[in-house]
């Protein structure tokens, strides 16, 4: 009962960026008993009611009804099945609505003496339109609350192309009741062009007042539906083909039985029958003329509307495209488990730092962590309580650096932090602080006591002397050396 693939619908999906629609097996699988009593039954009844409307179309002769608009003779026929049938369809997917469409037809065929094998080709006139208009919605994804212009001009582009496609079934009506040629452009025509005028007048406002009702009913019953992704290049290209089928399938159709009908008044009332045939005539081409200009308009809307469509999902694509490379360049420049940078960008900003505090005569200062006694941290407490330790280092250093400042890790248990146009008396505040908090902070190990931990700090300021930024790193590295020789714990400044 169903367009779409059997596929998971997730709570934080949009409604409005993808095709829904009720699944059979999902509602028999994983309905309750009052979910598939209810939806069941209301669909029961619908298909009840359209059988029923549909042949009271068939005996109060509800087709090909005459109507004069601006002098022009029209012809619409009265179809309300089709109200219920779209409305399923376009609301809990195709296949509601196609097979109430198809049994109602099918039942006034047979009630009307057509040949059950005719019956059953004329049946599928009005679910092929039904589907052609599913077809639209599942490409575009436009939701069904005629609220927006956009909304709007997309439903009566996919009601007339539905109209189009299922009004070839009245050819086959016409063909096995051997209608003659004159009546045939007025069936023809009341086909279309009613359907098109119940869906305008009727079903829009329908769509409208019941399709928040019906979103909120998915939305609740998430576990019953299927979604279809949209954005596929073979559905808009369907898509394209059918609005272009249609128009064809229009302007063919209005030619050849329009001449039919102009040629078979000729030939039965001869000169008498020439002002009824010119007449014709002019009513045929005025209205072929008012359909084609309505089209044009329709197109180029629909045009437009492709437009700001793709203009839409090309930039959300390059949006997501560039927050996926900022985060990619993000993880290649940190460190993964403390998140603070890794070595080969904290080389980089030692580097970038060094030439740019000689250029303008600033002073930077570099400070190495390291974890004291790391190894046996490991060793009696496991490399978890080993992790909890490096990520807790890593959280007070990052509450230390400023926006100019760099925090990074710079292998194992060893961390540095690069502190741009910064003096010595403040780097060695810094430091004194950090190594403070440091030594008051608490690990979760795995046994009942908390691990306490130390950090042995050597600072280096830069020097005119260092003649790179890796004799600076040298020099800082030398004053962590010391301080661990020192006996841990405490911060020393490179000579």
């Amino acid at each position: 009962m169903t367009l779409c693939a059997d596929l998971p619908v997730s709570a934080s999906t949009d409604m409005a960026d993808a095709y829904y629609s009720v699944s059979l097996r999902r509602l028999w699988r994983n309905g309750s008993r009052q979910q598939k009593t209810g939806f069941l039954l209301a669909w029961l009844l619908s298909t009840v009611l359209s059988v029923s409307l549909g042949l009271a179309a068939v005996i109060n002769a509800w087709s090909g009804l005459p109507l004069e608009f601006g002098g022009v003779a029209f012809y619409v026929s009265i179809y309300p099945p089709l109200l219920i049938c779209s409305w399923w369809a376009l609301c809990f997917g195709w296949g509601w609505g196609a097979l109430p469409a198809y049994l109602s037809t099918l039942t006034l065929a047979l009630y009307a003496g057509m040949p059950w094998y005719w019956a059953l080709l004329f049946a599928c006139g009005n679910p092929v339109g039904l589907g052609v208009m599913v077809l639209g919605y599942r490409a575009i994804a436009m939701p069904c609350l005629l609220t927006s212009w956009r909304a709007l001009v997309f439903f009566l582009q996919m009601v007339f192309v539905g109209c189009m496609f299922s009004s070839a079934a009245a050819l086959v009506w016409c063909y096995t009741n051997q209608v003659d040629q004159v009546a045939v452009f007025a069936i023809w025509q009341g086909w279309w062009l009613g359907n098109f005028l119940q869906s305008v007048l009727l079903l829009a406002p329908l769509l409208a007042l019941t399709w928040p009702q019906a979103e909120a009913w998915m939305l609740r019953h998430q576990q019953l539906l299927a979604v279809q992704p949209t954005e596929s290049r073979k559905l808009v290209l369907r898509l394209m083909g059918a609005l272009i089928l249609s128009v064809l399938i229009y302007a063919f159709t209005t030619i050849w039985l329009g001449t039919e009908s102009v040629d078979a008044q000729l030939r039965s009332g001869g000169l008498e029958g020439l002002g009824l045939a010119a007449d014709r005539l002019s009513a045929m081409i005025w209205a072929f003329f008012w359909v084609i200009a309505f089209i044009a308009l329709f197109m180029g809307m629909f045009g437009y509307q492709m437009f700001l469509h793709w203009h839409r999902t090309n930039t959300t694509l390059l949006q997501q495209l560039e927050l996926a490379n900022a985060e990619l360049a993000q993880q290649a420049r940190s460190d993964g488990l403390t998140g603070l940078a890794n070595r080969q960008s904290t080389n980089q900003a030692l580097a970038d730092c060094w030439h740019n505090s000689r250029l303008r005569g600033e002073g930077a200062a570099l400070l190495m962590l390291d974890i004291d006694l790391f190894k046996r941290i490991n060793d009696e407490h496991g490399h978890v309580a080993g992790d909890k330790a490096i990520r807790k280092v890593a959280e007070l250093l990052r509450k230390e650096v400023r926006s100019s400042d760099l925090a990074g890790r710079f292998g194992g248990e060893e961390f540095v932090l690069l502190l741009r146009r910064c003096e010595q008396h403040t780097a060695l505040e810094v430091a004194e602080r950090v190594r403070r908090h440091v030594e008051q902070a608490l690990i979760d190990g795995e046994g009942d006591a908390p691990l306490r931990l130390t950090v042995s700090i050597g600072v280096a300021m830069m020097a005119g002397e260092d003649e790179d930024a890796e004799q600076w790193l040298r020099r800082a590295d030398a004053a962590l050396y010391r301080a661990k020789h020192l006996g841990r714990n405490q911060v020393v400044l490179a000579a």
